[in-house]
């Protein structure tokens, strides 16, 4: 052990009110000696016969590790607490008797700690080295002690107790509320505090140098007057104002010549006017004493006008200039973004980004709730520096109640991160994780419009998106994140285009069947070297590594989606369950025959932001399947599931005689008919139904010879409403009931001849 370790178990044995600093040096202590990790792991079982060389190996270090510390503890405090706890049988024992001895983290406790902080004042003469190293001690036990004080307030805090010399540094900081930290703090009072020493030592000296050359005049002065004696008799008398003004206090003129009266004038001028002219600057009113409408204003310098202040106050302008990371895990930028408008696969709401700050390279991961991204920290931690074999030093994150809890902050504590929080109303100051969520999102909604996946795939597509940023250059940082992360190349060869289709190996199949499966390619598994593929018969999604990809016929046979809607809900929350997504206009033509109806307001009445995801999130799901034809139907890996839909529409309609087989006659010509398919899914994007209609081509038809009139049934909103309202007011049961097939009764007076559609013999 280094003699500097020596001073320190010497000049810091623990009485009981030294707890806290004691805590704090024990711990550097410990760590130094690379001890302290036996402090919150637990005890591992002793070896036996069949444990391996390497268990023996990290048992006999972890005891040896123990063993130490407890060497370190106990002679680090009193010889009444070593004979209490000489018989323990861990370090950590030690230290959990001794927290619960004198922590004592109680209300009272921490209110003390908080107060003494508050009231602590800088005492005159006093150094302001000296007074901040004070305030930071005072600060460093009420955060001990469980107090929660924000970055704001601290500083507020601590501008507060610096003397009354330094008045004129509070109010520059009450006006401008420049956003500091501790040691931004401390450095500008420091230089305020050299202008003060300055500023006094020059005028110390101008007072000594006047008095010299006041007595020096006052000599000269009696020396003139015995000269200029007899002269002075025969001239003429002089007359010289006596008194004092009685503005300045000066004497030598009146009032009405005080210079300072006269620049007050032009001061009160010029204020003036700048009321008049609606608090116009300074630059403005000077322009218009050049162009001559107040030529005849002396322009002075305007007072602080206090109602500029508080009616043209503005935010800083941000610079995003700041000191980069040197290395990896020197600085972590994190931010949640959440919840989504849409709950992906595995009911997961929210993710989390954490960002290296010297090689960019990110992880990201899928939540729940908000509330776990702690453990998502922890998890992030143990990951990166077991494999970097290096420590976080600072975590920079929003003001998120998810980062300010207790738990988070006392873990960060405890394993020597720093936390940096940005200003309230201030992102740009997270600014890279902010905009890594913003970057992630883009891609994810391009890589779901050019799929035809259910927007529920995003938080695949939100994976693929981080594993595809880590692997190319960015402008931050002159190689690839992965290769200063891990100091190799990235390979992209195996990339694929997400949402491809793909003939995949199946696991055990028969003889006759099938050996491959068209699925879709949804993503990179992290802990496996293959792809994730999705299943649409199974709905299910695995990894595989045996599998061709269609890239090329997905390019060619591409069709553009309509616009995918994926955003972070902001404001109230918006309901997961929507079962008319888009409103429905009623068509209700007003009637000439009522003049006395007031008119409207032309105002056009528009949708509510918050609800304008909620249409889109549904009818979004990919339609692609609207534009099947018989032969794509059949080909489809669904083709099973649409002859059944054909069959079942074929069906019903033998059995409401919709139409019979004839013979076509001579001279008439047949319209045709097609097959439209529809696949219904849930709100959860999974398929529920298929669906194969068949329709005549009614544009070959033509009025009066094929038809006479068309018409479309539809219930008006007002007779729907009104039989809503009934039944809750007398509190009856609806019933809903779904017409499978719908215009089978209705007669027609024409013959029409239809060919037979195909598939149906």
């Amino acid at each position: 052990m280094t003699p500097s370790l020596m001073n320190i178990l010497k000049d810091n044995t623990l009485t009981g009110d030294n707890y806290v600093t004691w805590k704090r040096k024990i711990g550097l202590l410990l760590q130094s000696e690379k001890h302290k990790f036996v402090l919150t792991t637990p005890k591992p079982p002793a070896p036996n016969n069949e444990s391996s060389i390497m268990y023996r190996d990290e048992y006999e270090q972890w005891k040896t590790s123990d063993d130490m510390a407890k060497c370190y503890i106990m002679a680090t405090i009193s010889d009444v607490l070593q004979q209490q706890h000489e018989g323990m049988e861990s370090a950590a024992d030690i230290m959990m008797s001794l927290e619960e001895m004198f922590a004592m983290k109680s209300r009272t406790t921490k209110r003390e700690a908080v107060t003494a902080f508050m009231n602590l004042r800088m005492k005159p003469g006093q150094a302001v080295k000296d007074h901040m190293m004070k305030v930071i001690a005072h600060l460093n036990i009420a955060e001990l002690h469980g107090a929660e004080i924000d970055g704001e307030t601290k500083i507020d805090m601590v501008v507060n107790s610096l003397s009354d010399s330094f008045d004129q540094f509070k109010l520059d900081y009450t006006l401008n509320k420049k956003e500091y930290t501790l040691q931004g703090l401390m450095q500008d009072v420091q230089s305020a505090e050299k202008i003060l020493v300055k500023g006094k030592g020059q005028e110390i000296h101008m007072v000594g140098k006047v008095a010299t050359v006041k007595a020096r005049q006052k000599v000269k002065k009696q020396q003139k007057k015995k000269q200029l004696g007899p002269i002075k008799k025969e001239t003429k008398k002089v007359t010289k104002i006596k008194g004092k003004c009685f503005l300045c206090g000066e004497k030598g003129h009146w009032k009405r010549n005080c210079p300072k009266s006269q620049n007050k004038k032009k001061e009160d001028e010029t204020y003036l006017w700048h009321l008049r002219l609606g608090h116009i600057n300074l630059n403005r009113i000077k322009r218009l004493v050049c162009d001559g409408p107040l030529s005849d204003l002396k322009v002075d310098d305007l007072p602080t006008c206090e109602s500029c202040l508080e009616g043209k106050m503005t935010k800083r302008t941000f610079s995003a200039k700041g000191a980069r990371a040197t290395e990896c895990l020197g600085l972590i930028h994190t931010d949640v973004c959440g919840p989504m408008s849409i709950q992906a696969r595995g009911g997961y709401e929210y993710f989390i980004t954490f960002t290296d700050d010297y090689s960019r390279f990110g992880y990201v991961y899928l939540m729940r709730h908000k509330s776990d991204a702690f453990d998502m920290f922890k998890a992030f931690k143990a990951e990166v520096e077991n494999q970097l074999e290096k420590h976080i030093k600072i975590l920079r994150s929003d003001r998120g109640g998810e980062y300010l809890s207790g738990e988070f902050q006392q873990y960060l504590i405890d394993n020597g991160i720093v936390s940096q929080f940005s200003a309230p109303g201030t992102p740009q100051q997270n600014g890279v994780a902010e905009r890594r969520n913003r970057t992630l999102l883009d891609m994810v909604r391009s890589m779901l419009s050019y799929s035809t996946l259910p927007i529920s795939f995003w938080g695949y597509a939100l994976q693929t998106a981080i594993y595809i940023l880590n692997d190319v250059p960015s402008k931050s940082v002159p190689k690839t994140p992965h290769e200063l992360w891990t100091g190799r190349k990235p390979s992209l060869q195996h990339l694929r285009i997400f949402g491809c289709p793909a003939h995949v190996l199946k696991g055990k199949t028969e003889k006759m069947e099938s050996r491959s499966e068209t699925c879709i390619f949804v993503g990179y598994p992290k802990e496996t070297k293959g792809y994730y593929f999705y299943s649409p018969s199974d709905l299910k999604v695995f990894v595989s590594t045996n599998a061709k990809f269609l890239e090329n016929d997905y390019m060619n046979d591409f069709v553009p989606r309509s616009r995918i809607v994926l955003n972070e809900m902001s404001g109230d929350t918006i309901p997961r369950e929507v079962t008319q997504p888009n409103p429905i206009v009623s068509s209700d033509p007003t009637q000439d025959q009522q003049p006395t109806i007031p008119r409207r307001s032309g105002r056009v009445r528009t949708q509510p932001e918050r609800y304008i995801g909620l249409g889109e999130s549904v009818d979004n799901l990919p339609d692609d399947d609207d534009h099947y034809t018989y032969k794509e139907a059949m080909e489809d890996v669904d083709s099973r599931h649409w002859q059944k839909a054909m069959q079942s529409e074929i069906e019903s309609m033998f059995d409401n005689k919709v139409w019979s087989l004839v013979d076509l006659p001579k001279g008439i010509k047949p319209i045709g008919c097609k097959w439209v398919y529809k696949r219904k899914r849930g709100m959860d994007g999974k398929v529920e139904t298929f669906k194969a209609r068949l329709v005549a081509k009614g544009y070959t038809q033509k009025e009066g010879i094929d038809y006479e009139e068309t018409f479309s049934p539809v219930a008006m909103l007002k007779s729907i409403r009104i039989l809503l309202s009934i039944a809750a007011s007398l509190d009856l049961e609806i019933w809903q009931m779904d017409v499978k097939t719908a215009f089978l009764n209705g007669s027609l007076d024409e013959s029409i001849y239809m060919m037979q559609p195909r598939g149906i013999h």
